[in-house]
């Protein structure tokens, strides 16, 4: 099985996914592969996501960064 790479996602068609689910495994990675998600990994010592807002979060996704990809969306 070939390695997912985001020349690979930006290669896809959108009929590609007629008929087709696309699982959340599957999205996630490209959320990863394009430096859209963010976790915190539960370590207190490590400063977590300070957000627009000025609210804190343990987490964050960066639609931008994936649905600016016109195939994508």
């Amino acid at each position: 099985m070939n390695r997912l790479t985001k020349e690979t996602i930006l290669k896809y068609n959108p009929r590609d996914f007629d008929n087709i689910t696309v699982t959340i495994q599957e999205i996630l990675q490209w959320f990863d592969l394009f430096d859209a998600y963010w976790s915190h990994d539960g370590d207190p010592k490590k400063p977590h996501a300070e957000l627009t807002s000025g609210m804190c979060s343990n987490g964050f996704f960066d639609c931008w960064r994936v649905l600016c990809h016109p195939n994508l969306n």
